[in-house]
């Protein structure tokens, strides 16, 4: 291992060179969102001075304790809200006009980070530029507060919106780095996947991706989610004093709240950030739109099923998800599809059969998408790992 350099736009920086691949770890694309830019749209990263040291990995996204059967304790870095930073791994030596792989983490929204994945093999064995990037999560990255003040609008949707800027700092730097503008590919499994699918759908994010892969994605919710009424629950405040509060509140505090409505977050078509489903927006955009390659794995959904386990799902609460479940899927019979999973359930147990409707939940979508950017002239097709 050696150290790199590059000047670049933004000035000299400092990286390391390791299996004839470059890696210039943690760098700025946004500044720090914390302060007075929580929960605000990412804003532009501070120009540094002399040589950037991007030869450590940065901090990842704040993010509660994962259950043991996600859980990476691999991963290097630290947590923290300062966590907008992105990892570039370009094969060492002269070179131009590579193609840019761009990475976007999966994690259920609430989970995961740039750090886990190392683009090396990618980058040295198919002369690619590969990009990889942290978003904000959970409480921090989806949470609806729009009704609190102007500056807010889009709140619900901040994880993407720090996607689509990371977007913009490749198109504006990555030639730096040996990599083609005009020819990113997005690509993302799980929520990443759904993160790719969603781009499709988000207006700023135009011109900034030329294809784009999805591993085990699914549709976005349709509607905004509020995300006040937890913070008024909490807080016990309204109006400015409840934002005061929420601004003020420790990381740890609010992820705290996070974890009392369940731990869960998602992006949603809010009519500010993402402006229609990505079935309608793949439609739209029609021969001129990216190209889209979906899929899944057979039996991925049986990871979840030490979780379910670990989460106490049982058959009472397998069934109330049922309507949920149908809807992801969208299917042209709900009602057969329920009847089957009722009478499945007295044979079958949960956890398997909660891994069999995630599979259904990643293979609709990616049969739904990829069809509809097919009929819509850019080209769709679908995988299916067995």
């Amino acid at each position: 291992m050696k150290s790199a350099r590059r000047q670049t736009r933004l000035g000299m920086v400092r990286g390391i060179e390791r299996e004839g691949v470059e890696r210039y770890l943690g760098l700025p694309y946004a500044a720090p969102p914390i302060g007075h830019l929580r929960w605000r749209e990412p804003q532009p990263a501070e120009p540094w001075r002399g040589t950037f040291d991007a030869s450590q990995f940065p901090n990842r996204c704040l993010q509660a304790p994962a259950p043991d059967v996600l859980h990476d304790r691999a991963t290097p870095g630290e947590m923290s809200e300062d966590c907008l930073y992105l990892n570039i791994y370009t094969p060492a030596g002269e070179g131009a006009g590579r193609p840019v792989m761009f990475w976007i983490h999966g994690g259920a929204f609430i989970l995961g980070s740039a750090n886990s994945y190392d683009g090396t093999m990618l980058a040295r064995d198919h002369d690619v530029v590969v990009v990889a990037l942290n978003y904000r999560l959970g409480i921090f990255g989806f949470q609806n507060i729009a009704g609190l003040a102007e500056v807010y609008q889009g709140s619900g949707n901040r994880g993407l919106q720090d996607q689509v800027a990371a977007l913009r700092w490749v198109h504006d730097n990555i030639a730096d780095y040996g990599g083609d503008t005009n020819n990113v590919t997005i690509f993302g499994e799980s929520a990443g996947g759904t993160s790719v699918l969603t781009m499709h759908a988000i207006p700023s994010a135009r011109g900034l991706f030329h294809r784009s892969i999805c591993f085990s994605g699914t549709d976005v919710n349709v509607g905004p989610i509020d995300g006040i009424a937890p913070l008024h629950e909490h807080f016990e405040l309204e109006g400015d004093e409840l934002l005061a509060a929420a601004l003020a509140a420790s990381p740890n505090e609010l992820l705290e709240i996070q974890q009392k409505i369940g731990g869960s977050a998602s992006p949603q078509v809010d009519g500010v950030v993402v402006t229609e489903t990505a079935t309608q927006a793949l439609l739209a955009c029609g021969a001129i739109g990216p190209p889209l390659i979906a899929g899944c794995n057979k039996d991925e959904g049986t990871m979840f099923s030490s979780y379910n386990k670990e989460a106490g799902i049982d058959a009472a609460m397998v069934e109330s998800m049922l309507p949920m479940f149908s809807a992801l899927v969208n299917l042209d019979h709900p009602a057969d599809y329920e009847t089957w999973v009722k009478t499945a359930l007295s044979d079958v147990a949960v956890g398997k059969q909660m891994g069999r409707w995630w599979y259904d939940v990643f293979r609709a979508a990616a049969l739904r998408n990829a069809a509809a950017a097919h009929r819509a002239g850019a080209g769709g097709w679908v995988f299916n790992f067995n």
